[in-house]
């Protein structure tokens, strides 16, 4: 809704041509009988996570999307669970515009956010990994942080 009612308002396109389509839930992102336990234990070990509590953050850092946010709480977050640490899979490559909409939050922005909270330690950030192995990830983590603002 919020992006239909800023097209309305803001660029003055008529009702007519706009269309809401609600976001599905991909639920074999979340199936255990799907994917590589040894695999998943590796990536722990990789980034070091093997005594961390993981959340992970996928997807564009859209504007809309809460990843400032999310990074805002850390602190917050690892005062009361002090192995907690961010994951973010965020493309490194950034778009500013998608058509006449901003889509992208840049990633200086980002980096600057991390390390004006004092939590670059708390922090992994990787480039986007294929939608295949997208599910290893989403395994590995204990909980995954899509506080999208808009939706």
């Amino acid at each position: 809704m919020y992006t239909k009612n800023s097209l309305r308002l803001l660029f003055g396109i008529p009702d007519r041509k706009l269309t809401t389509t609600y976001c599905g839930i991909d639920y074999e992102l979340r199936d255990a009988q799907t994917v590589d336990h040894q695999e998943i234990a590796v990536l722990r070990t990789q980034y070091q996570l093997e005594d961390a509590y993981v959340g992970l953050y996928f997807g564009r850092p859209g504007i809309a999307k809460g990843l400032l946010d999310y990074l805002q709480a850390i602190p917050e977050i690892v005062s009361k669970i002090p192995q907690f640490k961010a994951f973010l899979i965020v493309p490194k490559t950034e778009q500013s515009h998608v058509g006449i909409i901003s889509s992208t939050i840049p990633n200086d922005e980002v980096g600057q956010l991390i390390a004006r909270l004092g939590i670059t330690e708390q922090v992994i950030w990787i480039d986007s990994v294929k939608y295949t192995e997208l599910k290893n990830y989403v395994m590995m983590a204990d909980v995954v942080v899509l506080p999208t603002m808009a939706e």
